[in-house]
């Protein structure tokens, strides 16, 4: 996508919790980032946001295959490059 994404104060902090939780070889499921957020929000809240980084590249879901598999959500290469200089592990020479 070519737009700009200008990301708010809320949807750093989501992507942030995503990035941490991975980076330790974690799954991050919805249920994960409503219990580690700062704020108080309804899930619908919390989905308009993941759509909305879904929508500029930084998120991709990966859905369970039923109903009893929780939606998985996993950063892309652009997530890391909005939040951070690099991902972590990453020197360069």
């Amino acid at each position: 996508m070519s737009r700009k994404f200008a990301k708010t104060n809320k949807q750093a902090e989501i992507l942030d919790i995503i990035l941490k939780r991975v980076d330790n070889g974690l799954e991050c499921t919805i249920n994960d980032i409503a219990e580690n957020l700062s704020y108080s929000c309804s899930k619908q809240a919390l989905l308009f946001s993941l759509r909305i980084l879904e929508e500029h590249g930084m998120i991709v879901k990966e859905r369970g295959i039923n109903n009893w598999i929780p939606m998985r959500l996993k950063p892309t290469t652009r997530a890391y490059e909005t939040v951070r200089i690099a991902p972590i592990g990453f020197e360069e020479e």
